[in-house]
This record gives C-alpha cells, structure tokens and sequence, in this order.
C-alpha cells in the first residue's frame, strides 16, 4: 500500500487527461470566441474596417491600394479572416477571386477554414474550399487540429457532413492522438459520431493514453452515444486505456446501467472482473463512486469480485466506506453473506478505517450502530518502525473532529449503577479500554512529536559547537528563494556572504519540517566537497527559528538559469556543470555511509560565479543503510524527476534512483529545456513510469552522451551507471572535442556574465549550417531513442 492510507481520490490519471483535455478545448472555444468578438483598434486600416461591415463598393475601391494578404498588427487577421468572422460572403468571393490566401494563420493560429469550420458556415466553407479542395484538411497551430475536427467539437452536422462529402479525412490525429471521432464522442454529438463512422472512421481508433471513442463516451456519461457505439457498431470492448480500464470500468464509475448491461450481453465475453492497473474491478469503480444501481447490476452477474483487495488494500466494501456518501450503498453490501463489517484488508484497515480517514459522519455511525469493531488496528509505518492505527488515528491525522466525537461516543462504556463512567476511570472492560487508550487519538501525534523533540536534543548534543549559531548574530537581507519548507534569504554571518535557509515549523504538518531539518543537518555536517554546497552551521535554539545556513551561489540555481531566465549556456559550461554533478554525487554515494539524495533536479543544483555546479538541498536525502536492514518506499522528491521504482511504490528503491534524475538533468542542461515539459509533473512522472515515455535525445548529441543518458534513464535500476562510471564519461567527452568546438577559454571567463540570452542566441543560429542545428524536439508525446548506436553523430556541432 506504500505510504497511503485508504485510497487517494484523486488517483485515476485519466481522469487528470480529460480534465486537461477539456481545459484545452475551453481554450480553443475562447481563441475562436475572442477572434470573433474583435473590435476594430487603431491598427486597422480602412480595408480591414470594409471588409467587416457589408461595404462591397469600398473593398472593391480599396482593392487597388491595398495589399490583399495584408494582417492586422497584433491579431494577424488578414482581410479575408475579417469577413469570414463577419460572414460577409459577398466580399469573401471577391477577395478569392483577387487571390487572397486561405491558408494563411492567425495570431491564434486559426485560418480562415477553421473560422468556417468553427461557425458550421456550408457557405464559407463552399466558397473557401471551391479555390482549393486541398485545403479541406489543413491543420490550424492549437494542437494539430483540421476543420473536421472542429466542426465535431462544436457539433455542427451540417458543416461535418459538407467537409466529409468534400474529402475531409476521418483519421486525421491532433496532438494527442485523438481523431474527429473521439472529439465527438468526447463532446457528446450522437449525430456527428454517426455521421463519421458511416464515412468509414475507425470506431476503435486509439487516442494517445489508449482511450478510444467509446472510452471517452462512457467518461463523460453519454449514455444514448454509448448505446449507439455499443448496439449499431460494434466496437472492441475488450479494449483497455494505459490504465488497463475497461469501458465496463469507465460506465461503472458513472452509474450507466444501461451501458452496463449492454457490455455485459456482447458475445465478446467481457470479463465482469478485470483488474485495472490498481486491481480494481468494476466493482471496485462503482462503489468507489457510490453507485447503488451499477452494484447492483454487476452483482447480479456474480459476486466473485466482492472479497478482490485492490492495491491500496480495499474490497469493494472498503471501496464503498472510502466514498462513503451512500449509506444505502454500503447497507446493500452487508446483506451479502461474503461481507463482513469487520473485514480487513493486507494491512489491516477496514472498512470503518476508510470512512474515519475521508471524514464520511454519516457512514461512520452506521457502521458502529452495526457492529463494526473499532478495536481493530491497521499497520502503520513511520521510516522502518511498524505501529498499530485505530480508527481513532486515522479520523485524528486528518482532522474530522466530528468523526472523533462519533467514535468516543460510540466507544463510551455503558452506565454503571454506582455512576457514570468518566473519560479517565479505571475499568477493566474491552470498551473502557478502548476508550481510555484511544481517547488521547493524538497518540501518533504524540509519538512523532516526542521523536522530534529527541531529534533536537540529539542534534544539539552531537552537532560541534562551531556549528551552533545564534539567528541573532545573522544579518537577514531580502529574500531569494521559497518553498515549502519556507524560505531562503542571502545575508551575512561575520562578514561571510551566506544564504538562510529558515524553516516554517508546524508540528501538525503531514510530513515533519522538524524531522527534514535534522535530516538535512545531519547529513551537511558531514559531507565536505568542492561539488557539494558548504554547510557553515544551524540555528537550534527554538522551532521559531530553525534555520540552516550555508555557501552563498551567486549564480543561483540551475533551474532559474535555464527556465526563467531562458539563458542558452556555452557547451564546455554545461559539460562543467554536468561533471560536477556527476563528481559530487559520486563522492556523495561512495562515502563510507553512503548518501542518497532522493531530490536531484535542476531547482537543487547551484552554481557558484564561476559557473561551478553546487549540490544542494538535503531534506530529503537519507545515509544508506545495509540491503537487508533498508525499508526505502517513501516517495520524496519532485515528480518530474523521479524514479520509476520511487514513483510506482512498487519495491524497495536505492541509490539507482538519483542516476535516474542526473540523468533528466543532463537532457536538461544540454537541451536546456524542462524534460517532458508539456505535461504537468506527476503525468510526467506516471508517463515515464508505467508508459516508458522519455524526452526525444536531440540528434546532435555526441554518442557517448546519449548511451549515458540512455542508459540512465533505463527503467530497470541494475541497467544504470554509477556516477563515478558517469564522471569518467562525461570527462572523456569533454577533454576529446576539437579545439574549433570548445574554446580555451578558462571556465571563469565564460561564465561571466553567464551566457548569452536565448534570444540572441537563435538570432545568430541563422549563420550556421542547417543540418548542424536542427534537434528532435520535445513532442508532445515523444519516446526516447531506442537505439543509442544509431544516434546520428555530428561531432562539429558538438
């Protein structure tokens, strides 16, 4: 179960993709919307202004003196644009027949076909096309998308079926994969969907997480559109997503009994008990969405699924209590002779567990009122120390007073002859004692808060005394940096440059500032490398004002320098920088106790004035203790940079891990881009862990840099260099390039003042051979090379 408790809402992927694919069409419909709701501005000239309001005479007047493919300055909206948006068709014939351009792109992105498509105007789209059928299929810059694909969004049958008649092709993909009919499906157009699959579109065309037409129908509840897929044609329904979810799953989740029923009597044989990539079945899915009736209708099949354990631990039952809006719900599942009320998953929670940890008042006292036993405990685990949790705990770590009142209630001894039992009386009774141990719910609270205190007085006893600073003796100057640990401030110490590193400390946080400060002093007290940030000393006196103070970089950080302010560095810089990662981690992983960073990505490699690389920021890390007695499965880190084996919880992870971010890093520093950047971090993390997906390696790469960054990056941890194996490397690279590629020039010099700026940099790239600069760029769902020995190698740009 890793480090969760019950199951985290939030954590279908798919349903983060179609949440983003609709903020995406949102966008769409409001570029469209504001093209279209322009008003004229001083740019415009009288051309522009004629050819919005029906004044055929002045444009043909105009014509003479005006250039036809002339754009408005800030929108780029030419003359024929303006009266597509004004639907001036008069006006758009005479601007073809003087040859205006229909193909031409807005400042949005859009031509004036798109407009057509977009307005479902037959008689734009006839007198556009007319010119030029070939342009039936033309792609506006907003995701790749073609006119068909734009009627289908806006539901426009009539303009779908002028655009099909006239040549439109039906498997057309935009960025993500996704034909028209997908879009249709998406949108809930029945007719267009019809429309489409009798002109041949492929019902199980696949989208780019594996979804198809009728995936995407049942997730946004299209019951009629989903009938008319399922009954007229025919599509796989044994078809999965990336997350190994049915359409049975996707129809369960929403209540679509009717689907439900449909699936269930295909002669493909649908399976009522398949496993998603979490092991849920649909029943799982229903019950975790409260749906009475679709628990029903897959009961009704058979009940096999009932005591399937997902892996967050949970039944169906459980699955039930976790949602715990639907006591009726919940009832219906104990009527059946396989659920037990006290039923316990593999790690020991049940089902009342799950309603106390997402504050279900309601479910809560159902389940006591019916014999569930609050006595019962799950498995916790704090680091490698495992500990009972009652369902006491679980309502107190999140908060639910109202839930704790319940369950003291609930849990309260009955009367007594000679009186009232009091929340502190002796009594020997199970309840009682119940009562009295768990009535101080904050006993985990109380656990980690003595830990801290233990941590503190350790840390002051073991930490030498030079180390021990006063916040009074610090000058605090402006601040330069935050998270959520709190914030950096620059400031001096003695007339020594320093940075602040000051902790917001809350003993109610989820994870432990105070437990991450002790860490991150423990672990900079003993390192001692060129490579790594110099740790001057710590603030220990209170909680108010624990604070780490360390080396001041000047240049700040790697992230900032490449992404904010969009600086283009020098190749023997970055070759630098990547070799003092590479050195200082190795130094880092070959100590005697070795280091694990556990958070290495751009935001945490400094660079000092002279360009050198600095590696920083050691809360999260961890010393690595042996194979047999290490317990590594929390997740730490920054998702965009993490692991596979640390981002899936699946097993046991070491000190591979940080080989995975150097290696994100390196494609970073050397494209000088965010890896997988159009994605938000954790789909980026989901994608590179269970879809294999990487950055593109840029073709130009030298070799033996990309078999480093291959290898890496590789999925399977024992495949990875160590970095001692990655200095040698990136040292051979470096020393071996032609003088005519890296200049002589010492570091120093050249990184001062830093780099050229991004700007000026593509400027100049208009000088150079074509060949010798053109990258793979990062697309939108690209894959890494899968063979690093046919890696093209163009050692003069390198």
């Amino acid at each position: 179960m890793g480090s969760y408790k019950s199951r985290p809402m939030n954590q279908i992927v798919s349903d983060q993709w179609n949440k983003k694919l609709s903020e995406n069409y949102e966008h769409l419909h409001s570029s469209f919307t504001e093209e279209m709701n322009l008003l004229p501005d001083t740019g415009w000239s009288a051309f522009h202004l004629a050819c919005c309001e029906d004044a055929l005479d002045s444009v043909l007047e105009l014509l003479h003196t005006n250039s036809i493919h002339e754009a408005t300055r800030s929108e780029h909206l030419t003359p024929l644009h303006l009266a597509c948006i004004h639907s001036r068709y008069e006006i758009v014939r005479v601007l073809l027949e003087n040859c205006a351009d229909v193909t031409t792109l807005s400042h949005h992105g859009l031509s004036p076909i798109h407009i057509a498509a977009f307005k479902g105007d037959c008689i734009l789209l006839s007198e556009l096309l007319n010119k030029d059928i070939k342009h039936v299929n033309i792609r506006c810059q907003y995701g790749g998308l073609s006119p068909l694909h734009i009627a289908s969004f806006k539901g426009h049958s009539n303009a779908v079926k002028y655009l099909l008649d006239h040549g439109s092709e039906t498997e057309l993909r935009d960025l993500i994969d996704f034909t028209p009919l997908h879009i249709a499906c998406y949108f809930g157009h029945p007719e267009i969907a019809e429309l489409l699959l009798t002109h041949g579109a492929d019902v199980n065309a696949e989208g780019q997480i594996n979804d198809t037409p009728l995936h995407l129908s049942c997730s946004r509840g299209h019951t009629d559109l989903s009938l008319l897929l399922i009954n007229r044609f025919h599509p796989n329904i044994l078809a999965t997503d990336n997350e190994r979810h049915l359409s049975l799953h996707i129809a369960a989740r929403l209540g679509m009994v009717s689907v439900i029923e449909a699936l269930l009597r295909s002669d493909q044989n649908i399976n009522p008990h398949s496993l998603n990539i979490y092991k849920d079945t649909p029943l799982h899915i229903a019950c975790y969405s409260g749906q009475l009736e679709a628990t029903k209708k897959l009961l009704e099949i058979s009940d096999e699924s009932l005591l399937v354990e997902n892996i967050f631990s949970e039944t169906p039952f459980h699955s039930a209590c976790t949602n715990g809006t639907n006591v009726d719900l919940i009832k219906y599942l104990l009527d059946s002779p396989k659920v037990d009320i006290n039923m316990q998953g593999r790690d020991g929670h049940t089902g009342l567990h799950s309603a106390c940890y997402h504050g279900h008042v309601e479910a809560v006292q159902f389940l006591l009122e019916n014999g569930a036993n609050a006595h019962l405990m799950a498995r916790g685990q704090e680091s490698d120390q495992l500990y009972d949790e009652s369902c006491l705990m679980w309502a107190y770590e999140k908060g639910f007073d109202e839930v704790i009142t319940v369950l003291k209630r609930k849990a309260r001894p009955p009367m007594e002859d000679n009186g009232s039992v009091t929340d502190y009386s002796p009594s020997s009774s199970d309840s009682s004692d119940f009562y009295q141990i768990a009535v101080p719910s904050p006993i985990g609270k109380i656990r980690s808060m003595t830990k801290e205190k233990a941590d503190i007085m350790q840390l002051r006893e073991t930490l030498e005394l030079k180390y021990q600073i006063k916040l009074s003796e610090i000058e605090i100057h402006e601040p330069v940096g935050s998270g959520s640990f709190g914030k950096v401030y620059k400031g001096r110490w003695f007339g020594k440059q320093i940075a602040i590193k000051k902790y917001r400390v809350s003993s109610l946080s989820c994870k432990s500032d105070i437990d991450l400060f002790c860490r991150e002093v423990s672990i900079l007290c003993e390192v001692n490398h060129p490579n790594v940030i110099k740790f001057v000393g710590a603030c220990l006196d209170e909680p108010s004002q624990f604070a780490i103070l360390t080396h001041f970089a000047e240049g700040g950080s790697l992230y900032a320098l490449l992404h904010e302010q969009k600086r283009v560095l020098d190749i023997p810089i970055k070759y630098g920088i990547a070799i003092d990662v590479a050195r200082g981690m190795a130094y880092l992983h070959q100590l005697p106790t070795p280091i694990m960073h556990r958070d290495l990505n751009s935001h945490n490699i400094l660079l000092d004035q002279d360009g050198k690389g600095l590696i920083a920021d050691f809360g999260e890390s961890t010393f690595l203790k042996s194979p047999d007695e290490d317990n590594l499965t929390k997740q730490p880190g920054n998702l965009r940079w993490m692991a596979p084996e640390i981002f899936t919880q699946s097993t046991r992870y070491s000190i591979e891990a940080d080989m995975f971010s150097f290696s994100l890093c390196l494609w970073e520093i050397f494209t000088g881009e965010l890896p997988l950047q159009e994605r938000k971090p954790a789909q980026a993390a989901y994608d590179m862990s269970y879809m294999n997906v990487r950055p593109t390696i840029p073709l130009i790469f030298p070799r033996p840099l990309v078999q480093l960054i291959y290898t890496g990056w590789a999925l399977s941890p024992e495949e990875r260099p160590t970095f001692q194996q990655a200095y040698e490397t990136l040292s051979s690279i470096s020393s071996g390039l032609q003088s005519n590629c890296i200049s002589n020039t010492p570091r120093s010099t050249q990184f001062s003042p830093f780099m050229t700026s991004r700007r000026k940099f593509e400027d100049n790239l208009t000088n150079l051979d074509v060949e010798t600069i053109t990258l793979s760029r990062v697309s939108n769902e690209s894959a890494y090379v899968t063979d690093p020995l046919s890696t093209k190698h163009i050692s003069s740009t390198n």
